[in-house]
């Protein structure tokens, strides 16, 4: 897939991705992205995917630390909306 679109660099230095890069990328806000820059004047940017997106879960809800296994599932499905 090849998409070309331009940026406008600010007096900041900064950029917007444009949303089509956004989208192809899978980036949101928040999201980081790698500069790779090649030889001939080419880039290539890269969504940087290194961090597990459940890292901050990660031994919160152990039922050793006084939570039941009951209470995490009704936490995890009111966290859903749901009541299944």
């Amino acid at each position: 897939m090849r998409i070309l679109s331009k940026a406008k660099i600010t007096s900041k230095h900064q950029l917007t991705l444009p949303k089509a890069v956004r989208r192809a990328l899978g980036v949101k806000s928040g999201d980081e992205v790698a500069f790779e820059v090649l030889s001939g004047g080419k880039a290539v940017v890269r969504p940087v995917r290194d961090k597990n997106p459940f890292e901050k879960w990660t031994g919160r809800f152990r039922v050793d630390r006084g939570w039941s296994t009951r209470r995490v599932l009704d936490f995890v499905r009111d966290l859903r909306g749901r009541d299944d």
